[in-house]
């Protein structure tokens, strides 16, 4: 699941906006942290999914999504390889508060 609040995980709940410890008896504990914070994407910013199994990638784009609260504007991307390979990739991270 691909949650709008900067991670992916391979379980049910992609609705967590506080950066838990982990393991924690609540969900995510299987996920993957590109940007976890508080997103609002209601009015501002958009998520991009695109995979291909002939090319063995899938891709999350998190694209000019503010932080909730916050003009600040972040786009950052996730690429999962079908090796195995993880890469993040953060074009802006604008600086501030990061609470």
């Amino acid at each position: 699941m691909v949650s709008d609040n900067g991670y992916l995980t391979f379980g049910t709940d992609g609705t967590d906006f506080t950066n838990d410890a982990i393991p924690d008896p609540v969900e995510p504990n299987d996920l993957i942290a590109v940007f976890w914070d508080d997103m609002d994407l209601r009015e501002a910013g958009t998520v991009y999914v695109w995979g291909s199994a002939e090319e063995g990638v899938f891709i999350v784009q998190w694209h000019e999504g503010p932080r909730f609260f916050s003009e600040q504007r972040y786009t950052f991307q996730a690429i999962l390889d079908a090796s195995g390979a993880i890469t993040f990739q953060y074009l802006t991270m604008e600086p501030g508060r990061l609470d």
